[in-house]
């Protein structure tokens, strides 16, 4: 869970958004819809998720991102209608599951 809502707005009308996880071992993923991983850590980094947006693996410590290319979660599953339209509109943010359905940020998306 981000600390702090994102939602920066549609991305540039030749660019497309995917959703990406965001792991960090020191809280729950996140996950963000972003134009490319290098967007979505920075992302993560905004809403206060990860300290620096560079993906990094130690010891005792890890962080890194990842595309989703499908609903392969129930809650993933149970939204994932929401979650494309929120693609189709290019948002780039946060996103935040709120019972029937999804926030980018604060914007809402139901299917």
């Amino acid at each position: 869970m981000a600390k702090v809502r994102v939602n920066w707005g549609p991305a540039p009308e030749d660019c497309s958004v995917s959703l990406f996880a965001v792991y960090n071992t020191a809280h729950r993923s996140l996950y963000v819809l972003a134009r490319d991983w290098r967007t979505a850590m920075s992302v993560a980094y905004t809403a206060n998720h990860v300290y620096d947006p560079s993906p990094k693996m130690a010891e005792t410590y890890g962080r890194h991102v990842e595309e989703v290319k499908g609903p392969y979660s129930s809650e993933l599953l149970a939204h994932w209608k929401s979650i494309e339209q929120a693609i189709a509109r290019r948002v780039e943010g946060t996103v935040h599951f709120e019972g029937d359905h999804i926030s980018v940020g604060t914007e809402p998306f139901a299917s």
